[in-house]
């Protein structure tokens, strides 16, 4: 009686209230209209409240017996699949666990022919993989969900499948493919621009201006990388995507890491934290803690660049999502620990940071790590031939990188390295040659701060 009353009094408010009614026919003894309302409360609560989306996605599964078998079951169940793995990939979810909700919700697809649910179901296992580390299969994925979502012809699910391409791109170091993919989405503004949020639980759209933004820093595009961030802040403000304010003010910190400005790093790091803190959201979490932690580095604050740079591996482990940043987080904690004088834990961590890019194959991971634990080498005392001959074989593989993977903006870094173990061996006129170049790098580049730190002292 009680969920019927709110049926019929609030006929315009039932997506808000479907927990309520939920939970009144489940009282009632009604599981599979407790179901059909389950699944309504967890597309509400949807990308705002991961964990209550989740939670009404199970609730719905466990009730889902109670309808008869047929095609309201199958799209429901289906639904459930791409429901779970949506809210996963934000907050966890098993290797087993992601496979079976695929194989499940795959077959469901193919029986009720439905293209476009197949090529969601694909978009959300990618991220849930991705997430994990399983970059590669997340791109397999996302190119054959996008190659469905072409032929259902429709705009938002297309946007959708671009938002997964443009970010497993750019986690494997193809900068160009990950630009391409969302200019491509962008072409045409669309008229709606929450058109296709239906899918991932935010704004393709916006998302894409956003991504834009931050893989340009990447490129040497700073300008232009800062304009579109600060239009991607903009326009999540406005539509109220927190999720994708929370990445902007993230992508903001990337730019500023790049051109060393530790004040506006560790400004935009902060908001990031009071959105992911707000939303509770654990992989916005592990970034923000992971963003802040770099910025206090940039400041030359080790102490708690350390602490929080710890905090986002906890979430990390504790979930499983975030894995694919793993070895960058490690490489960050190297630097931190290195300056508070742990030589060896840096060294130690540094070489986990390493293997761990080699065995996942991530560009930016793979010269950063590198450089961090060339950084713990040198540091070494006494620094022994052993080690000068390891550091330099590693700063020669990280400017390699740099030229296959394009991502020209990580040179000077690597000539910074280069300039110090040539100063070790000891070899000074090519110590200042490389120095010297890594200088007109950063001023090309228009990384200021960064030039200024590196020039000579006096």
């Amino acid at each position: 009686a009680a969920a019927r009353t709110i049926e019929d009094l609030e006929p315009d408010r039932q997506d808000e209230l479907a927990a309520r009614l939920a939970n009144h026919r489940t009282e009632a003894g009604e599981p599979a209209r407790s179901a059909r309302w389950q699944t309504r409360a967890a597309a509400w609560a949807g990308v705002n409240d991961p964990e209550a989306s989740l939670r009404h996605w199970w609730a719905a599964r466990e009730q889902m017996s109670a309808i008869p078998e047929g095609q309201e079951r199958d799209r429901l169940a289906l639904d459930s699949c791409v429901g779970i793995l949506n809210s996963g990939s934000r907050l966890g979810v098993s290797v087993e666990q992601s496979a079976q909700l695929l194989e499940e919700g795959r077959l469901l697809a193919e029986r009720l022919g439905d293209t476009r649910s197949l090529a969601q179901l694909l978009l959300v296992y990618a991220r849930a993989r991705g997430q994990a580390g399983a970059v590669e299969e997340a791109l397999e994925h996302s190119l054959a969900a996008a190659t469905l979502a072409e032929r259902t012809g429709l705009r938002g699910l297309r946007m959708a499948a671009a938002v997964n391409l443009s970010i497993w791109h750019w986690q494997m170091g193809r900068l160009d493919e990950s630009v391409q993919a969302a200019d491509s989405a962008l072409v045409r503004v669309p008229s709606d621009l929450r058109i296709g949020s239906e899918h991932l639980g935010y704004s393709p759209y916006i998302w894409l201006v956003m991504q834009r933004g931050r893989v340009l820093p990447w490129l040497g595009r700073f300008a232009e990388a800062e304009r579109e961030l600060d239009r991607a802040v903009g326009l999540a403000t406005e539509h109220e995507e927190m999720e994708i304010l929370c990445w902007a003010h993230q992508g903001h910190c990337d730019l500023a890491w790049l051109t060393g400005d530790a004040r506006s790093a560790i400004a935009n790091a902060r908001q990031a934290v009071r959105i992911a803190d707000k939303l509770q959201t654990r992989n916005l979490q592990w970034s923000s803690y992971y963003a802040l932690g770099r910025a206090y580095l940039l400041s030359g604050d080790a102490a708690p660049a350390a602490q929080l740079l710890s905090r986002a591996l906890e979430v990390i482990r504790e979930t499983g999502v975030g894995r694919q940043v793993e070895a960058l987080i490690l490489s960050d904690r190297a630097e931190a620990k290195l300056a508070l004088g742990q030589v060896e834990v840096a060294e130690r961590i540094a070489r986990s940071a390493v293997q761990l890019s080699r065995a996942r194959g991530l560009g930016t991971a793979q010269i950063r790590s590198r450089l961090s634990l060339v950084r713990a080498l040198l540091r070494r005392d006494p620094l022994g031939d052993d080690s000068l001959a390891e550091a330099e074989v590693l700063v020669r593989e990280a400017l390699d990188l740099v030229e296959s993977t394009k991502m020209r903006v990580l040179e000077p870094l690597v000539r910074l390295e280069l300039a110090e173990v040539a100063k070790r061996r000891p070899d000074e006129e090519a110590g200042e040659r490389e120095l010297s170049e890594a200088r007109r790098l950063f001023e090309e580049l228009g990384a200021h701060h960064r030039a200024r730190e590196a020039a000579p002292a006096g």
